[in-house]
């Protein structure tokens, strides 16, 4: 049990000093059709669907690590989800 809360409290830490804020939320609200995150040059941005409106964005030092780090928001957003679905309530 300990082994899975210090896994738990590592992924926790992960979450929040590497993903900007915002970005778990925008994967999410992507996930459900709400608007799309796209990497455009050496800027990943959260795109509203109906009004076309960037409602987030982030700028990296290259178009690689903004292409990275779109990857990396969308799987940590399906880490999420599949942790979620895998927490027992005891």
């Amino acid at each position: 049990m300990e082994d899975h809360i210090a896994t738990h409290e590592f992924w926790n830490e992960i979450v929040e000093t590497r993903t900007p804020r915002g970005a778990l939320q925008a994967a999410e609200f992507e996930e459900r059709k709400f608007g799309n995150l796209i990497a455009n040059g050496k800027t990943v941005a959260y795109v509203d669907i109906i009004t076309g409106a960037t409602l987030l964005s982030w700028s990296y030092q290259s178009p690689q690590e903004a292409k990275s780090q779109l990857s990396f928001f969308r799987s940590i957003y399906t880490d999420a989800i599949r942790r979620r679905a895998a927490l027992h309530v005891v």
